[in-house]
This record gives C-alpha cells, sequence and structure tokens, in this order.
C-alpha cells in the first residue's frame, strides 16, 4: 500500500546546499550529490545548431512514432523539428506550415484537442500591435498541421495578445480547453464545443502583465486550478492570482491559498514527497530570489527565509523540473542570465547545485526556456535550451545506471491523453506522485511521465486518478520500458518505430 509521510522536519539551510521539508531517507546535510551524470554538448551532430529569437518550447511527439519532437516558439517565426529517431533531427517548419503567422511567439501548449489521436499545437504570441494574433494548429497527420484559429472561432481579443497558454479539460467533460493569458487585457479561456470549435468566456478577468500560467489541482480535488504570474505593467505594480476550479467556474483564492509575489516561470511538483504539488519559482518581486512554497493542505507556506542558500537570481526566465537522475525525486534546472543552474534533489530534502559537476556552467548568451526529456530514447533525460538571439543547445545525458518506468496514458471517459490525471507510483520503499501536465507558462512539458527508480528493480504498482474521476490500478510492471495504459482497461508496453 502506499505508505503515509510522517511529520516533516524544519527546514533549515547551510552553505550551497537548500534544505527543505524532506519525505524520503537519504545522504546527512554534510553529503554532497553522488552522481556519475556529464552532459555532453550534441547540438550540431543533432542538426539542431539554430540561431534565432527564441522564447518558447514545445517537447512532444507530433507524429506518433514515439520519438520526442520539438516545437519552438521565436518571435520571429516558430519552428519544428522532427525527432529522426536515429539522434538527429529535421526541420520540418515548412513542409508542416507550423511557421507561418505574424511571429511574436512566446509561449505554447500542445495536446489533442478533438480527440483523434494526434496532439495540436496553440502558438501564444505577444506583439503589441494590432496584427498579433494567437495561433490554433490542428494536427491533420502526416506532417500536415492547418491554422484553424478562426474556424475554431478562437481569432478574439485585442492587441496585446498572450506570453503563455494551458490546454487542460477545465470542465471535467472528457475535451481539452484551452487558456492564454493576456497582456493588458481579459485573460483568454476557450471552452472545447467538442465539434472542432471553442466557446470564448471572460471567467478569468484581466491580467496585468501575465508571463506565466500553470494548471495544477493543488487541493487534490479531481479538477485543474490555475495559477497566473502577473509583472508589472506600464508602471503599475501586479501580483500573482491563483484561482480554484470550483466545477462550476474559476474563483480567485490567492490571499487564501497564500502564493503571493511576482514571478516570471514556476512549477507545480512534488518536491518533498508527501503526496501534494508543492511551488517552486522565482519571485521577481524580492529581487529574483528563489521562492519555495510547501503545500500544506489546499493553502501554501513560505518557506522562501529558510530556502536563502540558493541566493538572488535576478534575470531567471525559465525553468524546469524532473527527476534527471532518475533516483526518484524531482530536480530543479533555471536559465538565468547568462547561463544555467541545475540543482540535485538528494531525497532527503536537500538540493545541491550541481551545474559545474554535470557540465552545464557556461555561457548562453540569453538562454529562456529549458526542458528534459529523452531525445535518443536511451532511458536517461537530456537537455534542450532555446536562447534568444543566440544557439539553441541540446546536451545528452551520460553515464547513469538507474532504473525507470515511462508511463503513458489512454483516455476514454477522459481526454485521449489523460491530461490532469495524477499518478501514484509504488516502488518498494519509494513512492511518487506525478500530475499529466496541460502545460505551463512558455513551456509545454512531454505528456509523458518519467518515474526514476534508482537500484530498485521492480514496479509495485501504479495508480491512476483519472480526471473523470476513476481510479485504476495496474501491476506489477517491468521496468526500463514504456507503458501505455488505458481507461478501464488493460496496460501493454511501447517500443519507438
Amino acid at each position: 500500500m502506499i505508505v503515509a509521510i510522517p511529520s516533516l522536519v524544519a527546514i533549515s539551510a547551510i552553505a550551497g546546499v537548500l534544505l527543505f521539508h524532506g519525505g524520503r531517507t537519504g545522504p546527512g546535510p554534510s553529503g554532497h550529490w553522488a552522481g556519475t551524470i556529464r552532459f555532453e554538448d550534441v547540438t550540431s551532430e543533432a542538426g539542431l545548431g539554430v540561431t534565432a529569437s527564441g522564447h518558447g518550447l514545445g517537447v512532444e511527439d507530433l507524429d506518433g512514432d514515439l520519438d520526442l519532437d520539438l516545437y519552438i516558439v521565436n518571435k520571429d517565426g516558430n519552428r519544428f523539428y522532427r525527432n529522426n529517431g536515429n539522434g538527429t533531427f529535421t526541420d520540418m517548419t515548412e513542409a508542416t506550415g507550423v511557421g507561418e503567422g505574424p511571429g511574436g511567439g512566446h509561449g505554447v501548449a500542445i495536446g489533442d484537442y478533438d480527440n483523434d489521436g494526434d496532439r495540436d499545437v496553440f502558438s501564444a504570441n505577444w506583439i503589441g500591435t494590432s496584427s498579433g494574433r494567437n495561433l490554433l494548429y490542428r494536427n491533420d497527420g502526416n506532417f500536415t498541421f492547418k491554422d484553424v484559429t478562426q474556424s475554431a472561432d478562437m481569432q478574439v481579443g485585442g492587441p496585446s495578445q498572450s506570453h503563455s497558454a494551458c490546454m487542460g479539460d477545465y470542465n471535467g467533460d472528457g475535451w481539452l480547453d484551452i487558456i492564454a493569458t493576456n497582456v493588458g487585457g481579459t485573460n483568454y479561456y476557450f471552452q472545447n464545443r467538442r465539434n472542432g470549435r471553442f466557446l470564448y468566456t471572460t471567467d478569468l478577468g484581466t491580467g496585468d502583465a501575465p508571463h506565466g500560467l500553470n494548471s495544477v489541482d493543488y487541493d487534490l480535488d479531481g479538477d485543474l486550478d490555475l495559477y497566473l504570474s502577473n509583472q508589472q505593467w506600464q508602471g503599475k505594480p501586479a501580483s500573482n492570482v491563483f484561482y480554484e476550479n470550483t466545477g462550476k467556474g474559476f474563483t480567485k483564492v490567492t490571499n487564501r491559498v497564500g502564493l503571493k509575489g511576482q514571478t516570471h516561470s514556476s512549477f507545480f511538483g512534488d518536491f518533498d514527497g508527501d503526496g501534494d504539488y508543492d511551488f517552486f519559482g522565482v519571485d521577481v518581486d524580492s529581487a529574483g530570489k528563489k521562492a519555495y512554497y510547501r503545500n500544506v493542505g489546499k493553502r501554501y507556506k513560505d518557506a522562501s527565509s529558510e530556502a536563502g542558500a540558493f541566493g538572488p537570481e535576478p534575470l531567471v526566465h525559465g525553468m524546469d523540473c524532473a527527476d534527471f537522475d532518475l533516483d526518484g525525486d524531482l530536480d530543479v534546472l533555471l536559465t538565468a542570465s547568462g547561463k544555467t543552474l541545475l540543482f540535485a534533489n538528494r531525497g532527503d530534502g536537500t538540493f545541491e547545485d550541481i551545474t559545474a559537476k554535470v557540465g552545464l556552467d557556461m555561457n548562453f548568451g540569453d538562454p529562456k526556456s529549458v526542458c528534459f526529456f529523452d531525445y535518443d530514447n536511451d532511458g536517461d533525460l537530456d537537455v534542450y535550451v532555446v536562447v534568444a538571439g543566440g544557439e539553441n543547445r541540446l546536451f545528452r545525458s551520460m553515464g547513469n545506471a538507474n532504473n525507470w518506468i515511462r508511463v503513458n496514458l489512454r483516455g476514454t471517459e477522459s481526454n485521449r491523453d489523460g491530461i490532469g490525471a495524477r499518478l501514484e507510483l509504488v516502488s518498494g520503499d519509494l513512492s511518487q506522485f506525478r500530475e499529466v501536465p496541460a502545460g505551463r507558462g512558455h513551456i509545454h512539458d512531454p505528456i509523458e511521465q518519467v518515474f526514476g527508480l534508482g537500484s530498485r528493480d521492480k514496479v509495485d504498482k501504479l495508480k491512476i486518478t483519472w480526471p473523470s474521476g476513476e481510479t485504476q490500478e495496474v501491476g506489477p510492471l517491468p521496468i526500463n520500458t514504456r507503458i501505455l495504459v488505458v481507461q478501464g482497461g488493460s496496460w501493454s508496453t511501447l517500443s519507438p518505430e
């Protein structure tokens, strides 16, 4: 069974290490990360040496071959790179038709909005002129995407348009809706009408300068809540806004939930291993200090002051969190001014800056978005960095023997990819909790969920709580493989073509 995490100890900090409320046993505070991973720059050999005004990033299987492709959102036109399955990529922008439009790309959301078996793309564009508009591309298969923004009733709004977007089932009808920010105007909430068209509503009010957008079931009640991270706009102060999904719409609960300040990029995940989703971000309002809030049950407790060992990074733009070393906990990767910062979660609630140890301590120019993903299907997580005005970079992970399992879902009553589903995975003494992501700020993380197992050689069970409310349990499951679980059915293994 899933074991409850005991009461957590107080946070403390030591030089170079950040202490959280640890939920697992591990090395003591005087220890250091003992991993062997190094990252190797393989940008050129992978065919990804592109220089553009990069901003956002979507990493997803867009052609159905189980290889993760790259959708790069640029201010001067988006780019789509198909993963060839042999360590290289091919620029398919012109062939697929996803590079059209006015440019100004900032963010992206990816999902199968029409439940037809392939993933569609929403490009969040911000230009600040009347020519700017967001774009919805329908995936018609065979590397063909069609701009359906107008026919889907999504060509609305004013001149500012959007910085970021999410694609999730917010009203619980089994179809993906789309939410996008709107700088200086009413935020966009497009409800899926299940016929290829959307209904535009104004339930989310007016934003000041909402840069980031995050969906998470923070209260574990089965629906997706919403977090908007604001920054100052035209000299007016701004602050973050948190909306709770009541099942009948959104209600602003910022003060009660306790997430304040101004953040550009953020991530919700179970960092301390206690079964709920904590918050990690960068607080622009406090000179760029790392902001860590523990989820303590329908509200968040600010633990930022105890997390001071990270130090301020005033120009942090993007971040991603994943178990890059496959040891069973979430690690943190940030893009700051001219550099990246990688913090390893050591399993006892401590984080250590290991950027130099893994070979990511280099000058990137102006890095914006970043994502962990396994581009070469060798089992470990690689890194892609999008750079504004410089060369984007791909780094291959080298030197990890830890075990893992990858989970894909196929919804029937729920949306096809199970976006918003809650996953609980048990492997011996290790329990992990994830939520299938609906998009996050400027970045779309892969829908497939990667669980690191360390040296554990089995998965006892996987429990899925589907967006429709149904629970399903499967297991035992094989390690070092991909699985697909069909809602209400069985599981099977998956292999790239």
